[in-house]
Parts: C-alpha cells; sequence; structure tokens
C-alpha cells in the first residue's frame, strides 16, 4: 500500500529530493578549487569548493554537478542510491556528475 502512495506522488509531478555525497581526496597537500550545481525545484544552486583534500560533503536536490581544477593527484566522487560517478586528475579539470 505505501508504494502506491509513492506512485502516485510521484505522478503528479512532485520530486523528492535525493542525497548526493561528494568526497574529494587525493594525495598529501593536493588542492582543488571550482564549483558544483545543485539541481533543486526552484532552479540551480551554485557551491563555490576550494581547498586542501580531503572533503567530504552531501548535498540535497535532484542533481549534482561538479566542476574542478586539480594541483596534485585528485579524485572526486559523487555517490548516490548505489552508484558512482568518479574522475581523476594529476593537475588539470575534474567534471562529474550524477541525477
Amino acid at each position: 500500500m505505501a508504494a502506491l502512495g509513492l506512485a502516485s506522488t510521484l505522478h503528479t509531478g512532485e520530486s523528492m529530493a535525493k542525497t548526493f555525497h561528494l568526497s574529494i581526496v587525493g594525495d598529501g597537500g593536493a588542492r582543488y578549487s571550482g564549483a558544483c550545481t545543485v539541481t533543486v525545484a526552484s532552479g540551480d544552486e551554485r557551491v563555490e569548493l576550494e581547498g586542501t583534500v580531503p572533503l567530504q560533503r552531501a548535498f540535497d536536490g535532484d542533481g549534482l554537478t561538479c566542476r574542478f581544477r586539480a594541483e596534485g593527484r585528485v579524485v572526486v566522487e559523487i555517490a548516490h542510491n548505489g552508484s558512482r560517478s568518479r574522475a581523476a586528475s594529476h593537475g588539470g579539470t575534474i567534471q562529474v556528475s550524477a541525477r
């Protein structure tokens, strides 16, 4: 019966926010700078991020896209609902996204 209620909610056009887990790791001292765009019902929200690895952060929304510039070996991963999107760089641009 609960599944029927969920299906009815989804058919009315309402969306339920998902939680996306962002992880940035790499070699000691590696730096990153860039931004993530969180897609939410009211539009897109941009979050600037800069620092030294590691970073763990969670975002709630309908989608997440991140683009970073790496200095040193950096691995960026977005995990959501058992799936993962991952990219690595030894000094360059990294982009990952999940819906």
